[in-house]
This record gives C-alpha cells, sequence and structure tokens, in this order.
C-alpha cells in the first residue's frame, strides 16, 4: 500500500502515481506495522514494503516477521535444515520449533569481527594513499591468504591489486631517489 505525499491519498502498488492528483511521491505503508515510510524497509519494524503475508498454521495470524506474535510458532520449521559434515541437522528442536544454530570458528558472518578480505583491501588502500608500504604488503599478504583458502571475491582482488600498484609504485620512487642522489 502506498500514501501519496501530496494528498494523502492511498493506493495500491501496482498503481504507479496517485489516482487522486497524479503526483508520483508517495510512502510505502508498512504491512505489518501501518507505519509510513520511504525506501523499501519499514523504519519501525524492518519489513520491507513487498513483503508477502504468512499464516500461522497454529492460530491463524496473518504476519510478517519469522515468527508469529501470538502464538510463537517458528517459520524456520519450514525450511530446510542444513546439514553439517557428520550428516546431522544443525537445527535443534524446540517447542517452539526449530531454533538457529550457533556458529563458532571463522564464520564471519555471524561474529562481529571484521572479515578478512575487508581488512586486506583497508590495509592496501591506506597504504597505498599514505605511501605506507608495509601496510600494502599486509594487505596484499591477506588478500592472498584468504584467496588460498578459496574466498576469493572482489574486495580481495582488489587488495591484492592495490599492494601491487604500492609495490611498483614505491620501486619507481626508490629507484628515481637513487638517481636524483647519483646527480647530486
Amino acid at each position: 500500500m502506498r500514501i501519496c505525499s501530496f494528498c494523502g491519498c492511498r493506493f495500491q502498488e501496482s498503481v504507479p502515481s496517485c489516482p487522486n492528483c497524479g503526483s508520483t511521491n508517495y510512502e510505502h505503508i508498512c504491512p505489518n506495522c501501518g507505519n509510513s515510510f520511504e525506501g523499501s524497509f519499514c523504519n519501525d519494524c524492518g519489513i520491507r514494503f513487498d513483503a508477502p503475508p504468512k499464516t500461522c498454521p497454529n492460530c491463524g495470524k496473518v504476519f510478517y516477521t519469522n515468527a508469529c506474535p501470538d502464538c510463537g510458532y517458528s517459520t524456520m520449521q519450514t525450511r530446510t535444515q542444513p546439514v553439517s559434515n557428520d550428516g546431522s541437522s544443525q537445527y535443534s528442536q524446540s517447542s517452539q520449533g526449530y531454533t538457529a544454530p550457533t556458529y563458532s570458528g571463522n564464520d564471519y558472518t555471524s561474529s562481529r569481527r571484521v572479515a578478512p578480505d575487508v581488512t586486506a583491501l583497508l590495509l592496501s588502500v591506506m597504504g597505498l594513499f599514505t605511501c605506507m608500504f608495509p601496510m600494502s604488503i599486509v594487505g596484499m599478504y591477506l588478500a592472498i591468504k584468504e584467496e588460498n583458502k578459496g574466498n576469493s571475491n572482489g574486495r580481495t582482488k582488489a587488495a591484492k591489486y592495490i599492494g601491487i600498484v604500492s609495490i611498483l609504485l614505491f620501486m619507481f620512487f626508490f629507484v628515481v631517489g637513487i638517481i636524483n642522489g647519483f646527480n647530486d
């Protein structure tokens, strides 16, 4: 549902402009909490404007989150359970449905640690722009280490190439400095 920013008329998502005044400036109305917002996600509850409703099989309530607000039924029950290396499920069964697995080790998506590819890219860029050659070397080393682990992505490649450019610039300025030193 949309609401016109000028006249306040409510209209469906499929209608491109306000049927009352013709304006294309509008806000979305959250299907979960009813608040109006700009962008794709509600500022209050985080639900996407076009989120499909879910119906609880236990109590029949319509909801938009991962769990029914009335009875606590979790939609995690209907999802495919991830399987660990030993073939067992990573989810544990509870009275409210399945509970999510806990991760440890090098799973950077579930922790607050900065991923190594981001660290490598930041070190390489900072080393290049501050002319701190060792910092770029460390960034390039971390990027190559991540690529060897099989975690290659755009950030690791960028960190590696920026480190190479930093090395080349350092060598260029080193040679120019030596040549200028002999000319004095």
